[in-house]
């Protein structure tokens, strides 16, 4: 591609250079047999030839240089980022991201008859490479899987004292959302429980191109209202 850029560009530079120099033999008047004039028709119609040669010549330059010194730029590729993905990046937060600590071991798990996943979790947006590390990458049409997380205490958050985080396989993922995460604190206070073991749904995963596409989200078997029992495992 790039060696095809650089053809058109001395083509069209040498084009210009023929045309301009007819352009001056014409205001001077100068005889149509006079050699300026045919060196300057010759030079406009083997432009391409020539643009094509020096493309050719700096391509093969460039892959010397590159075997020469593999550290240059040239030689290593860079990686090519969308602007879904740097959308993503822009949004995450790194001091939660790829997070791990033994807090997320716990004794405890919600007792749950719930038959669905009736709690959403809130903020999944500034986890989706955790999300995506968990379920894999974006596809067409997809992902949908039932996994265990753990919701844990986060007294010290300095947004919300009650605020809940919820990890799947140790990384964060989301937060209860407010109103809910209030009640669930009250309880886990009470019963002196910092972490526990819930039931959890996470589903989306898919794009079509960069601008259509369904972020991961994480639903729990939380009820929405009423108490919340804790056994100990």
């Amino acid at each position: 591609m790039r060696g095809l850029l650089d053809a058109l560009l001395f083509t069209v530079v040498f084009a210009v250079l023929a045309l301009v120099l007819v352009a001056i033999t014409l205001e001077e008047n100068v005889n149509a047999t006079n050699p300026l004039n045919t060196v300057a028709i010759l030079a406009f119609f083997l432009s391409p030839i020539v643009g094509t040669i020096i493309a050719i010549w700096r391509s093969k330059s460039r892959k010397v240089r590159a075997a020469d010194d593999p550290s240059e730029e040239h030689a290593k590729p860079k990686q090519i980022v969308s602007k879904f993905d740097k959308k993503f990046k822009k949004r995450a937060k790194p001091s939660l991201n790829k997070k791990r600590n033994q807090r997320s071991q716990t004794n405890y798990s919600v007792v749950s008859s719930l038959k669905s996943f009736t709690t959403d979790v809130v903020g999944e947006s500034n986890f989706q490479e955790n999300l995506i590390e968990i379920m894999g990458p974006y596809t067409r049409d997809g992902r949908t899987q039932e996994i265990q997380c753990v919701i844990e205490r986060e007294p010290e958050n300095k947004f919300d004292k009650n605020a809940i985080l919820v990890k799947i396989e140790g990384l964060a993922t989301g937060y209860l959302p407010r109103d809910t995460a209030e009640r669930v604190a009250a309880q886990m206070d009470n019963n002196s429980v910092e972490s526990a073991i819930c039931e959890a749904r996470i589903s989306g995963g898919w794009r079509t191109n960069q601008h259509d596409f369904g972020m991961y989200g994480v639903k729990l078997k939380i009820p929405k209202r009423g108490q919340i029992e804790f056994k100990s495992s």
